[in-house]
């Protein structure tokens, strides 16, 4: 018996290193794709990791705001950097680091649901690894988003085996349910059901306590953290007003573009993408329909009722938050997977052959992983923004002004802070940066430039020598005056310039 216990965890151990395997082998496409750039947001954690490296604050959150818990992604990206050096990569690598920390978790919850369907649990896992949804977002530092979906995995797994050491579990799930919520909360619209099947349906006094002591601990944390956390931003949360027509209209365009990993419709679109999409949707739908019939009929309360609701509250949300993106359903995939997983492990036996019957919808997914080698979400690429560097470096400009806000962030980072820059309002991510590049400009002129994107500009483009064209991407017009400034329309403020 000690023996077959032996080789089962050889075996499992095994298995977890193939979907590591699996995980980095099906992101190379987008990992060696000449067009691999990170954009503004992106560009903002790693200069709060190149800020944190030189010991410069603890960036618990996204740079000025009191949300999106960032801290996680920062200490994977340091470690990150310290080992290969800083570049996109790195950065990316960190990400799918944590991402993948997230997947054995989330492996693991699934194989503990179900024991006895040990190699459906890999194969589920491996086909969420190739679905399109999280293709890109697996690498992204955007915020929690990353975070959020580890730490939603931890709880499923600590949930899976809540029957062995309850107190500590019950502790953690706690603690990791207010994670989520400082992260991404997003996440908790379909964490509510799992919990409270676990904690309301099957309650029990002693584990309900020390998840409520763990919630509280958690709360009491974040709470001292953020009484010197900044709020530089507090977009509004809710719609201003609910039509259940137009959010019919909007949603099934949201999930779409969420489904095949994009941000719009024209993101990546190929066939297997969207063949692999289509099929695992209309699965979900199959899988909804049997599941409510068999609610009604019988009115047994089990985990695949609460499984459904999960996935079912996570497209409720869309209803009532102001929300603009696809990435904001990134749940939604997670969700699903455990919906098909629960549901297909309870309801049928799993044989070789019904593993066998998923082989092409994995087939899909490896095409559809490959296709992403040419993934582009910006005209600009890495060697245009190195060139745009090395320009203002010839100049000797180390400050600049810049005409999109996001674009400072990259060059910042990309330059690795020996370009700093600021846009056009007074205050910003980093009100320090922006003050730094207004002295500057009052004492060394000389230093400071514009640039603009050059097919956008507004500046003068004429081939003078005040003015540079890199790469027919940028523009950087090297001779710059205060007025000059307020006429493109940065704002400063009053002391130094005065306006």
């Amino acid at each position: 018996m000690k023996l077959s216990f032996i080789q089962t965890h050889n075996e499992e151990k095994l298995k977890v290193l193939l979907l590591l395997l699996i995980i980095l082998l099906s992101r190379l496409p987008q990992l060696l794709n000449p067009n691999l750039l990170i954009d503004g947001d992106e560009g903002i954690v790693g200069v709060m990791t190149l800020n944190f490296l030189k010991g410069e604050g603890y960036p618990y959150f996204f740079a000025s705001q009191s949300y999106g818990l960032t801290i996680v992604e920062v200490i994977f990206i340091s470690i990150s950097f310290l080992l290969f050096g800083v570049s996109a990569l790195s950065l990316k690598l960190a990400l799918l680091g944590l991402w993948s920390l997230g997947v054995v978790f989330f492996y693991e919850a699934l194989r503990n649901f179900s024991p006895s369907n040990n190699c459906f649990a890999f194969i589920i896992i491996v086909l969420f690894i190739l679905f399109p949804s999280w293709q890109v977002w697996s690498m992204k530092a955007r915020g929690g988003y990353v975070t959020a979906f580890s730490a939603f995995s931890i709880i499923l797994f600590l949930l899976s085996k809540l029957n062995n050491s309850i107190i500590i579990k019950s502790l953690f799930i706690g603690f990791f349910s207010v994670v989520i919520y400082q992260a991404q909360p997003l996440w908790l619209a379909g964490l509510a059901p799992i919990l409270f099947y676990f904690f309301g349906v099957n309650y029990q006094l002693k584990r309900n306590v020390f998840f409520l002591v763990g919630v509280t601990f958690a709360l009491i944390y974040f709470y001292y953290i953020k009484l010197e956390v900044s709020h530089f931003t507090k977009p509004p949360i809710f719609k201003e007003s609910i039509s259940i027509v137009n959010n019919l209209k909007v949603i099934p365009g949201f999930i779409y573009d969420n489904l095949l990993g994009g941000y719009y419709y024209t993101d990546n679109l190929n066939f297997t993408s969207v063949a692999s999409s289509i099929l695992v949707v209309v699965y979900l739908i199959v899988i909804s329909y049997i599941l409510f019939h068999s609610i009604l009929k019988h009115r047994k309360i089990n985990f695949s009722m609460f499984s459904i609701m999960s996935f079912l509250s996570t497209l409720c949300y869309l209803f009532i938050l102001k929300l603009d993106s696809p990435r904001y359903l990134l749940p939604l995939s997670q969700l699903g997977f455990v919906l098909i997983y629960i549901y297909s492990a309870k309801e049928f036996k799993v044989s070789g052959l019904n593993l066998f019957q998923l082989l092409p919808l994995v087939c899909l997914g490896i095409i559809s992983a490959y296709s992403f080698y040419n993934y582009k979400f910006e005209n600009r690429s890495e060697p245009n923004m190195k060139n745009l560097i090395t320009s203002l470096n010839e100049e000797n400009k180390t400050h600049v002004y810049f005409k999109h806000s996001l674009l400072e962030w990259q060059i910042m980072f990309y330059s690795k802070k020996e370009i700093t820059g600021r846009s056009f309002s007074k205050f910003d991510r980093f009100p320090k940066i922006v003050s730094e590049v207004d002295s500057v400009l009052y004492h060394d002129a000389d230093k400071v430039a514009i640039v603009d994107y050059y097919n956008y500009t507004t500046m003068n483009n004429s081939s003078t020598d005040d003015v540079k064209i890199i790469d027919e991407q940028f523009i950087i017009r090297n001779s710059v005056t205060k007025d000059e400034l307020l006429n493109e329309g940065f704002i400063f403020k009053k002391g130094l310039f005065d306006n």
